[in-house]
């Protein structure tokens, strides 16, 4: 049954699972009950050693991202790479002991885990950083257009801020020179009427 994360069902499940306080255990991977071959793992066949899988969280753009940070070591003190590590979970395996004691787990898997938790927030932040960059470019852009906008709208408010102006001064000299010429008739007028006189 395939069940997608955030289904209601598998966000109750996986609310359970990350609730339970889990203390250290044996586990023992039975590499010879797998089916197939995974040759990352060929050299570890027969090995003991540490494994250390850990949650992280981290806050980015508005929602939370999770990690899951897998770090392993032989008893011989050879780290597996992350990808070996994580292919270990892909084995068959059980709990061979529940009471081992957590403070002997090496501080090596300490370091490599905030090592990957480095690694993981620098790729996060540069993510980050690529999404602003281009957003802000949006932005840049926008605002280009917007004040290439605003100016086509100034340059035709000022035409038609001149073009009314030379309206009004043509009204003017229109009126003006109506005004005088009705004014010139007007003493035509009076002074042929009192030659007639």
């Amino acid at each position: 049954m395939n069940v997608r994360v955030t289904h209601p069902l598998a966000e109750v499940v996986l609310a359970r699972a990350m609730g339970r306080d889990l203390g250290a255990a044996e586990v023992c991977f039975d590499y010879d009950e797998h089916d197939g071959k995974i040759s990352v793992l060929e050299p570890f066949r027969g090995e003991a050693g540490w494994l250390t899988l850990s949650r992280f969280t981290v806050e980015s753009l508005d929602h939370a991202e999770d990690y899951l940070i897998v770090a392993a070591m032989s008893d011989s003190g050879e780290l597996l790479d992350e990808e070996c590590a994580h292919r270990l979970f892909t084995l068959p395996g059980h709990v061979t002991a529940t009471s081992v004691d957590a403070t002997a787990v090496p501080q090596t898997l300490a370091a490599v885990t905030q090592r990957r938790q480095e690694v993981i927030q620098q790729a996060i932040s540069q993510r980050n950083a690529r999404f602003f960059e281009a957003e802000a470019e949006k932005l840049d852009g926008w605002a280009d257009d917007l004040k290439l906008s605003l100016e086509r709208e100034i340059k035709e408010l000022e035409r038609q801020i001149k073009e009314a102006r030379r309206s009004a001064t043509a009204a003017l000299t229109l009126e003006e020179n109506r005004t005088s010429s009705a004014h010139s008739c007007s003493s035509a007028d009076a002074s042929f009427c009192s030659r007639g006189a």
